[in-house]
């Protein structure tokens, strides 16, 4: 820190008289003398100077390694990326001179771990591992703290990873053609699991839908040893994911390997055809890795660290590893930091375009089950799959290459429980049409359990499975028929805690069970209270924290948000049952969501947060589950912690403190503020305070938003969730945060 002007340091000095004199702290320049040198001299100290911090850097470049270098994996231990960090690592250390130690830092699809990386010190003692996901796809998907360019400098080019066509042991095919005959005679019973929102296996299973022309429904978990649980106990019937995770199992016998979506055979698994071979020409994916270190590490730095790295990958040893795990070493004049710079800067413009279409296109049409917009798709990808994409009305043809990008990023509809996604032949994808957008108490009505026939999979019926959800205290979040993710994730809590075929549909099996939960209607009749339009009600409410650190109270907008978050709902789905009525005049009779004092009471005694999952669960005194809820949890530059910790108070209609040493992105301010409370406060109605400092349970002035974005830190329920929890904990009810190894398969 450069010391305040006029303020005395043990580092100033003074020339006098062409003497260098020196001063402690206290001591002051003897008055009189004129601080004078020659030209000449001064010049050449000041080149001097100047060229101190060059000589230092080097100087530490010709020492490094002096201490243990840390590789920091992205993911958790046991996964491919691992496997390689700690091969490298091995070796490595041999060239080095120093052990390498792992790090295992997961989360938010890699990116916690990688924003590690961006942030650390570019001294060359960390070390990122990762690979085309975290250092291409996720900047296409999410809005990271860093930039994948500019924050990283690349070091060397690793192993590749190609994928494995799989299935269960009990599909009726006996090579690729007659699975992909399977496929297509089983289109609408099919399922496939994927490792979440961007991954390999995700694009790979639409690519390979593209290619063979069959349809399959896409089970998105929270990464690929989840998925071959599900596939080797029959849950799911089919995977393409990296050979290195699925080689066991079918070297095992428990699955069936079809095809490996490379050029040549593994020779590992040389049995197994390459797709050209087994009938799926064309199907080339293969996750390639790399090692990367903080923007403006010494250029001797990354060489020495380069170098290293491909002495590994020649010796043999090293070699029949990567062998052994399905991996194939590029030739060394790919291994180079530049080899893989060029490749990350290919693979990014050919897909980073997509999030720039997808931002100037606002209304997206989701590729799941339901469109819930009217969407004209204007995006162009020429280089993704094949031949470049065409405007479209909803519900008719979307270019897979565009679609998979811009709906990933708008609506993260892969995460969690997505209902599915279509392929048809051609070479184009199709997404579903939308159940009807019109919704009305008579289509709620007709969709009532009472129904001989299973409901269809209208707006109205999944508004009414919303309902029954929700009075079961297993939250869909916005009660409002659209389907969406965390209603996905509710139905998947529902079926794991009945006993059912987990699959996130609304099955007959599914549908049976909700229906014998009560008889009750799914809407009721309202009559607005004085209370409803009493106020005062603040119409405009800032987004910036600045502007809600001027206002006296965070109250309500309308009567319209306060009864759409009294009956869990949204303003719109209350007007849209309730066409031409005053929403603001007491005494209106309304109709609404029956959820209002439904859902069962009684103490939660442990509390899990699901970080992968973006769940909270809460268990009763038999470890049973009573009560789920969908959850924004942390953040990239404040991740949730690990561990377990306590309540230690529940705070209601809390006042939020910010501290700008947080340095929340997003948040432009630069001094502590003060906001007052309200329903529209950051942390909503309710502070559930944990034992580990400045982390929370709390509310939020925007449900819609839950599990689609970040929470600084915390765990942000809808406000009505959080009230829920809130009034059934305890003082030292225990709060488990699970990371993906500790997580199960699904929320």
């Amino acid at each position: 820190m450069r010391p305040a002007a006029g303020a005395p340091s043990e580092y100033s000095s003074s020339f006098a008289g062409g003497r260098l004199l020196h001063f402690n702290g206290d001591a002051q320049p003897p008055r009189g003398i004129i601080m004078k040198l020659p030209r000449r001299k001064f010049l050449h100290l000041a080149a001097v100077a100047a060229a101190l911090p060059a000589v230092s850097r080097i100087a530490r470049a010709q020492s490094y390694p002096t201490r243990p270098i840390t590789f920091n994996v992205p993911f958790p231990a046991g996964g491919p990326t691992d496997a390689i960090a700690r091969v490298m690592g091995e070796r490595m250390r041999v060239a080095l001179g120093q052990t390498i130690l792992i790090e295992n830092v997961s989360g938010a699809a890699g990116s916690i771990g990688v924003g590690r990386v961006a942030h650390a010190a570019p001294d060359g003692y960390t070390v990122g591992v990762g690979h085309w996901s975290t250092h291409v796809v996720n900047g296409a998907i999410y809005d990271l703290s860093y930039d994948l360019l500019k924050d990283f400098a690349p070091v060397a080019l690793l192993p590749a990873n190609p994928q494995l066509i799989v299935s269960k042991k009990n599909v009726p095919a006996a090579n690729l053609k007659e699975l992909i005959a399977w496929l297509k005679a089983n289109e609408s019973k099919a399922a496939a699991g994927t490792a979440g929102a961007g991954s390999a296996s995700q694009i790979a299973e639409i690519y390979f839908q593209k290619i063979t022309g069959t349809r399959f429904t896409m089970v998105p978990y929270r990464g690929t040893g989840p998925a071959l649980n599900d596939l080797v106990a029959g849950q799911i019937d089919l995977i393409l994911d990296q050979a290195s995770n699925s080689m066991a199992q079918v070297r095992a016998g428990t699955i069936k390997a079809y095809a490996v979506t490379a050029k040549t055979r593994l020779p590992s698994l040389p049995e197994i055809p390459t797709v050209d071979e087994a009938g799926a020409p064309g199907l080339y994916i293969s996750v390639w890795y790399g090692l990367w270190v903080p923007k403006g590490t010494p250029k001797d730095i990354i060489a020495k660290l380069s170098d290293a790295a491909i002495t590994a990958m020649a010796d043999p040893t090293v070699r029949m590893r990567m062998t052994d795990f399905g991996l194939e070493v590029p030739p060394p004049e790919q291994q180079t930091p530049e080899a893989l710079g060029a490749l990350q800067k290919a693979e990014i413009e050919k897909w980073w375009p997509v999030r720039a279409l997808m931002l100037r296109t606002p209304i997206t049409c989701m590729l799941t089950s339901q469109c819930t917009e009217q969407a004209i798709v204007i995006a162009s990808v020429n280089n993704v799959f094949g031949s470049p994409a065409k405007p479209y009305a909803r519900g008719q043809i979307i270019e897979s290459g565009e679609a998979i990008m811009r709906t990933i990023k708008a609506l993260h509809i892969f995460s969690g429980a997505a209902l599915g996604l279509a392929l048809v032949g051609g070479g184009s994808v199709h997404a579903r049409r939308a159940p009807s957008q019109s919704l009305s108490a008579a289509a709620i009505t007709q969709a009532a359990c009472s129904d001989a026939t299973t409901p269809k999979t209208t707006r109205a019926a999944i508004f009414k499975a919303e309902v029954l959800l929700d009075r079961l205290d297993l939250s869909p979040g916005v009660v409002d028929g659209k389907a969406g993710e965390n209603a996905g994730k509710a139905i998947i809590a529902f079926q794991r805690s009945r006993g059912l075929a987990v699959s996130g549909k609304l099955d007959q099996a599914t549908w049976d069970k909700l229906c014998q939960s009560t008889s009750a209607p799914m809407l009721i009749a309202y009559t607005v209270t004085e209370d409803d339009v009493r106020g005062p009600f603040v119409h405009k409410i800032p987004r910036d924290f600045e502007g809600m650190a001027r206002l006296h109270a965070l109250s309500y907008r309308s009567a319209a948000q306060l009864l759409a978050e009294k009956f869990h709902t949204s303003e719109e789905l209350i007007k849209l049952l309730n066409p031409g009525k005053t929403l603001d005049r007491a005494g209106t009779i309304i109709t609404v969501p029956n959820v209002v004092d439904a859902r069962p009471e009684g103490q939660v005694f442990r509390i899990e947060v699901d970080k992968p999952a973006k769940a909270v669960r809460a268990f009763g005194r038999d470890d049973e589950l009573v009560a789920f809820y969908p959850a924004s949890i942390g953040s990239s530059e404040k991740p949730a912690p690990s561990g377990t910790y306590g309540i230690r108070q529940v705070v209601k209609n809390p006042t939020y403190h910010y501290d700008p040493r947080f340095k929340f992105k997003g948040v432009q301010a630069h001094r502590k503020l003060t906001i007052a409370p309200g329903p529209n406060n950051p942390v909503g109605l309710v502070w559930i305070d944990l034992t580990k400092a400045s982390y929370g349970i709390h509310g939020t002035p925007r449900p819609e938003e839950i599990g689609k974005t970040q929470s600084h830190g915390c765990i942000r329920l809808a406000n009505w969730d959080a009230l829920d929890l809130a009034k059934r904990v305890r003082k030292g009810t225990p709060v488990a945060f699970l990371d993906e190894t500790q997580a199960v398969s699904r929320p």
